[in-house]
C-alpha cells in the first residue's frame, strides 16, 4: 500500500507545521505497513516557472498510490494558493480522463487535514475560546467543504473535521513545528488516519492505462490553468513588476478570498528570496482585503476585530 502526502503550506519546510506533521505521518503510516511519500508544493513555484511545470512530474506517484492527503494550513480563512491549485489539477485530470473512458481514480481514497489557531474569539469575561474544529467552524467551508465540493469524484475517506490547532498565544499548549512529532493530539490523528486508510481494504489496483498516460491526463492546454500568471516568478521580482502584478490581480481577479491567497503566496515568496520591501507590498494589500472584509464572528456573533492581524500571516517586518 502506498500513500502520497501533499504538504501545501508556503512555509519553509524546517518551520512549517503543516509539513511537521506530514513527516509525523510518514512515520504512522510505516507502522502499519504503508509506504508514503511527501510531496511539498512549497518546493514547486510551477505556476510562475519559465523552466516548465516541474510539479506536473511529481504528480506521477499518484499512479500507484492507494491514498492521498491534502495537508494545508488556513490562511486568513482560506485555503493556500497552492492547494487550490492544486485541487484544480485533480479536477482537470478528472475531467480528461473522463472524456478517454478512464477511471484514473477508482482505487484511490483521499482525505484533508488542515492546520492553524483554534482561537475564535472571546468569552463574555475575555476569556479566550479555543474551540474543537467541526463543520460549524468558521473556516471549515473553504476547506473541508470546499474539497469535498471539488473531489466528489473521488472516494472520501469520511473524516469531515481533520484539523490540527497549532500555537497560539491564547493557545499555548498546541504544538509548534519543532514540538509536533511528541504531541500526543498529533500522533493520534495520525494513527487515525493511518487505520481509516487500512480499515477501508482498498485493493491496489492500478489504473487501466500506462503510467504516462495518467500524467498526460493531468495536463491542460490553457495557458493560465493552475494559478499560472497569477504570480510572479523568483527572477522577475522588482518594485516596478510588483505594482503591475499588484494592479493586474485588482483588476483580473474577482474574488477577494481568491486575491488574498495569492498576495499572501507572493509575500511568502519575497520573503524567501530575501526582499522584504517587495514582502511588505503584498502584506499591505493583504491587511486592507482583510479589514474590508471583516467578517469573522466569534460563538456569540459579534465581529472579531483584529483576527486578521494577529494570525501566522504575520508583517514582514524583518526585525
Amino acid at each position: 500500500m502506498k500513500a502520497v502526502i501533499f504538504s501545501c503550506s508556503l512555509k519553509e519546510g524546517k518551520y512549517s507545521t503543516t509539513h511537521a506533521w506530514s513527516m509525523l505521518m510518514v512515520k504512522r503510516f510505516k507502522k502499519v505497513g504503508v509506504e508514503s511519500e511527501i510531496i511539498n508544493l512549497r518546493d514547486y513555484d510551477y505556476e510562475a516557472t519559465e523552466t516548465g511545470d516541474e510539479l506536473h512530474l511529481q504528480l506521477s506517484k499518484l499512479y500507484d498510490a492507494n491514498f492521498i492527503i491534502f495537508a494545508a494550513p488556513i490562511n486568513l480563512g482560506q485555503t493556500t494558493f497552492t492547494c487550490k491549485n492544486l485541487v484544480d489539477r485533480f479536477t482537470n485530470a478528472f475531467s480528461n480522463s473522463k472524456k478517454n473512458s478512464i477511471d484514473i481514480f477508482s482505487n484511490k481514497l483521499w482525505e484533508y487535514v488542515t492546520f492553524g489557531a483554534h482561537v475564535e474569539g472571546f468569552s463574555q469575561d475575555g476569556t479566550p475560546i479555543v474551540r474543537k474544529y467541526d463543520t460549524f467552524f468558521s473556516e471549515w467551508p473553504n476547506h473541508h467543504g470546499y474539497l469535498r465540493n471539488k473531489l466528489d469524484f473521488m472516494k472520501h475517506l469520511g473524516m469531515d473535521t481533520l484539523a490540527m490547532g497549532t500555537y497560539h498565544p491564547d493557545d499555548p499548549d498546541a504544538p509548534t513545528f519543532d514540538k509536533m512529532q511528541d504531541s500526543v493530539e498529533a500522533i493520534k490523528m495520525c494513527d487515525n488516519i493511518a487505520q481509516g486508510f487500512v480499515n477501508r481494504n482498498v485493493v491496489s489496483k492500478l489504473p487501466a492505462c500506462s503510467r504516462e498516460k495518467f500524467l498526460e491526463m493531468f495536463e491542460s492546454k490553457d495557458k493560465n490553468s493552475f494559478g499560472r500568471g497569477l504570480t510572479l516568478a523568483d527572477n522577475n521580482l522588482s518594485e516596478e513588476s510588483v505594482k503591475k502584478h499588484i494592479e493586474y490581480v485588482e483588476q483580473n481577479v474577482i474574488n477577494s478570498g481568491h486575491k488574498l491567497i495569492i498576495f499572501i503566496c507572493m509575500k511568502e515568496r519575497c520573503l524567501r528570496m530575501g526582499r522584504y520591501d517587495l514582502s511588505r507590498m503584498y502584506y499591505s494589500k493583504q491587511f486592507h482585503i482583510i479589514r474590508r472584509l471583516n467578517t469573522w464572528k466569534d460563538s456569540f456573533g459579534r465581529p472579531i476585530k483584529n483576527k486578521g492581524y494577529c494570525t501566522g500571516n504575520y508583517a514582514p517586518i524583518g526585525y
